[in-house]
């Protein structure tokens, strides 16, 4: 964990600001960005709290067609957490828009 300057925050680990429910999960996006030339080691983790529930009948249904679940305290798409709402439906928008490999 402190290799890649990941912290804990009760049950979660955090990196740079994002938390995941799995060591594995901040280690492998902790190594990612360590592999990338354009990203800065920046130190020190912030706080981020559970997720709100879906307020609005809209973000329900939203959720529901595009397959997004509350899992925890994450909002889970595809084995992906994140941590807003809109983080998910962004990527789960992008994946429905996605074209399909040549292969």
């Amino acid at each position: 964990m402190s290799e890649y300057d990941i912290g804990r925050a009760g049950h979660a680990y955090e990196y740079k600001g994002y938390r995941y429910d799995r060591l594995s999960d901040a280690v492998a996006y902790a190594a990612l960005m360590r592999s990338r030339p354009d990203q800065r080691e920046t130190h020190g983790t912030v706080a981020r709290h559970a997720p709100a529930p879906p307020e609005t009948a809209s973000e329900i249904e939203l959720m529901r067609q595009l397959g997004i679940e509350i899992r925890g305290s994450s909002y889970c798409f595809r084995g992906y957490r994140y941590g807003l709402l809109s983080d998910a439906v962004n990527y789960a928008r992008a994946q429905t828009h996605r074209p399909e490999s040549a292969g």
